[in-house]
């Protein structure tokens, strides 16, 4: 006999939870979970949830880290006080991030317009996704200094990722051989690309900069004040109406934006930092153990310790110890 699903509170609905389900769904998933410990797909198909939607809604408790797997089809609802107060700290890093760059944006948004109606001189527009490879190859190898770019989960950097991470090593340099200074920020989602953390890794070997970022509506890569490119392959995947710039006003704004998204994100671990111990501590802080505790079970001084969590947080850009630990198993640290 299916059980009924238990009443919605209508100001929980506001929660950011998916549209992609049916309205309600997947907080009705998640205050199940928070009620009943330990909660499994079977609980929840006598509730009248069918196997796809569980799927669908655990699989986007978990990576907003309100929920955590503890077995075979089975789940645990991790501390509302906690897990909100971080989602919720998250969502206003994305509006600060928004609103940042609003103003760089619109100011893309009038430049590309002025240069249109003086001809669209400095302005090409791409055709397809070959005509995009290439131009973005060619900002890069044009650079005379240094290369700023940040990157969604588009097809342009699906094929930068789709390469073997071999490919990206080596210090970066421009086509007469002189070295570059390379920052990317990324768009948290590339994380769930195959092989991304090989890649990263190697890219920052390299010496590119890496930080994350969340919610970024499109690509671009700016060579110096001189070029750059304006991927927009999210919104029609054949590459068509992407830009090669060369117009220096258009490039000083995307540079401008390219900063603002920059400063906003959050630093990379460095990529020898999770090593054995540092991996333990993170899982003892996803626990919520203290500083003392942490000491006891790695072998290290206390005040090491305390030294290790702040850095710790400050490479996740996390403001409470239990986020640090939410942060690190959305990033696969842990």
């Amino acid at each position: 006999m299916t059980r009924p699903a238990p009443s919605v509170d209508p100001g929980l609905l506001s929660l950011p939870l998916s549209a992609a389900l049916p309205p309600g769904t997947t907080t009705e998933v998640y205050l199940l979970a928070v009620r009943h410990p330990g909660i499994t797909e079977r609980e929840l198909a006598e509730f009248g949830f069918e196997a796809d939607t569980v799927s669908a809604a655990t699989a986007e408790l978990q990576g907003l880290g309100l929920l955590r797997s503890t077995g075979a089809a089975q789940w645990e609802a991790l501390p509302p006080d906690i897990t909100l107060t971080a989602l919720a700290g998250q969502l206003e890093t994305r509006a600060a991030t928004t609103r940042a760059i609003s103003a760089e944006l619109a100011r893309v948004y009038r430049n590309a317009r002025q240069s249109s109606a003086e001809g669209g001189e400095g302005i090409v527009v791409l055709n397809n996704l070959q005509e995009l490879y290439d131009a973005s190859e060619h900002v890069v190898s044009s650079a005379e200094h240094e290369v700023v770019s940040f990157r969604e989960d588009s097809p342009l950097t699906a094929h930068l990722f789709g390469r073997d991470p071999a490919s990206h090593r080596g210090r970066w340099t421009n086509s007469h051989g002189r070295p570059l200074r390379m920052r990317a920020t990324y768009d948290a989602s590339v994380l769930d690309l195959p092989r991304a953390t090989d890649i990263l890794t190697e890219r920052r070997r390299s010496g590119e900069d890496c930080r994350f970022a969340r919610g970024l509506a499109f690509s671009v890569v700016v060579a110096d004040t001189s070029a750059a490119i304006v991927d927009l392959t999210s919104y029609d995947s054949s590459g068509q109406g992407c830009l090669l710039v060369h117009d220096r006003r258009f490039v000083l704004a995307l540079s401008g934006l390219a900063e603002s998204v920059w400063r906003l994100a959050t630093p990379m671990v460095d990529d020898g930092a999770l090593n054995r111990q540092t991996h333990l501590i993170l899982s003892l802080l996803a626990a919520g153990a203290t500083d003392a505790t942490i000491a006891a079970r790695v072998g290290i001084s206390q005040r090491t310790v305390e030294r290790k969590v702040r850095s710790l947080m400050e490479q996740l850009g996390a403001v409470t110890r239990f986020q640090a630990g939410v942060q690190a198993v959305q990033r696969g640290w842990l």
